[in-house]
């Protein structure tokens, strides 16, 4: 009887795992999933002229004024006017936007004028005929990224006159990173006075002009529609 018993117990089980025919039945299984995404934003940087250098010329003589042809190269980078001392011994662009195809910095010179040694301040009396050359062309670039760059900008030719006019003394790629353009030694500028009249300058007293550097970009073209 026992022997019975546990014999149909065994056909019932094997009944339970055992479909039509004699096929087995998989246990159910499920395919859902959720898909996501990972994300980050590039923001579009900006390009900037971070400094700009001082000129000093030293001095020159009452009599090498009047035997005329007067031209002095650049002695330092050092203010001597006046408390500020803003200006420093470079051309300094940092450029971080896609949008930038080209970029060109510019220089335009006023004219000289009496100056306040103290102060700083001018007093609007204007010496003519002098005239501030930089030499583009030997103008030093140097990255200081040079690993992060290929930044190819340079002088684009030598000895520009800076006086009343825009010149372009310094220009470059598109490329990303920091260019440095030195104006520290003596043959990077030089202050023509040769046509300076002798009986205008006051002896003794400083002359100084202003200098505005600006920078300039060309876009990049759009792409179109």
């Amino acid at each position: 009887m026992k022997k019975m018993m546990l014999g149909f117990t065994s056909m019932a089980i094997a009944a339970t795992l055992l479909g039509a025919g004699g096929n087995t039945v998989n246990a159910a299984t499920t395919n859902d999933k959720v898909s996501t995404q990972a994300e980050f934003t590039v923001k579009n940087g900006d390009i900037t002229l971070n400094s700009a250098p001082h000129l000093n010329f030293g001095e020159t003589s009452l009599d090498k004024l009047t035997n005329g042809n007067v031209k002095l190269d650049l002695q330092n980078n050092t203010k001597t006017n006046g408390n500020d001392n803003t200006g420093k011994d470079a051309l300094t662009v940092t450029n971080y936007d896609a949008t930038a195809k080209t970029w060109n910095v510019t220089a335009t010179a006023s004219d000289f004028q009496e100056t306040d040694k103290s102060t700083g301040a001018q007093n609007g009396t204007v010496l003519a005929g002098a005239k501030i050359l930089v030499n583009t062309a030997k103008v030093a670039t140097v990255n200081e990224d040079s690993s992060k760059s290929n930044n190819q900008a340079k002088g684009t030719s030598s000895l520009t006159n800076i006086m009343g006019q825009g010149a372009v003394v310094l220009s470059g790629n598109p490329s990303f990173g920091t260019t440095t353009a030195a104006v520290s030694e003596a043959n990077d500028a030089q202050l023509d006075l040769s046509g300076v009249d002798a009986t205008k300058v006051s002896p003794d007293k400083a002359y100084t002009a202003d200098i505005d550097w600006t920078l300039a970009i060309n876009p990049t073209a759009q792409a179109a529609d």
